[in-house]
């Protein structure tokens, strides 16, 4: 797979799975009651009590590319809802 295809299909599989709240809708549409609620389950976990939105996710991205980000520089930066934190 070429470069190019390869990241278009890397932004298709981004924008399939960045939305799990549409995905839970469209389970529960679609009867599946079985992965509506693992992922209702899944979210509880978080502790903001959702998952992250794609804009969201791409509020921080677009910080990141931004001058304002000028002095990043080695950071890990989470975009879970504080997720990460609870585990540590």
């Amino acid at each position: 797979m070429d470069e190019i295809a390869s990241r278009t299909r890397a932004a298709e599989l981004l924008s399939e799975s960045s939305d799990l709240t549409r995905q839970a809708a469209q389970a529960l549409a679609a009867g599946d009651l079985a992965v509506a609620e693992a992922l209702e389950v899944q979210a509880a976990k978080v502790p903001v009590g959702r998952f992250a939105t794609a804009g969201e996710i791409a509020s921080v991205i677009a910080f990141l590319c931004s001058e304002s980000a000028s002095m990043v520089a080695g950071a890990a930066w989470s975009v879970d809802g504080g997720t990460v934190a609870t585990i540590v």
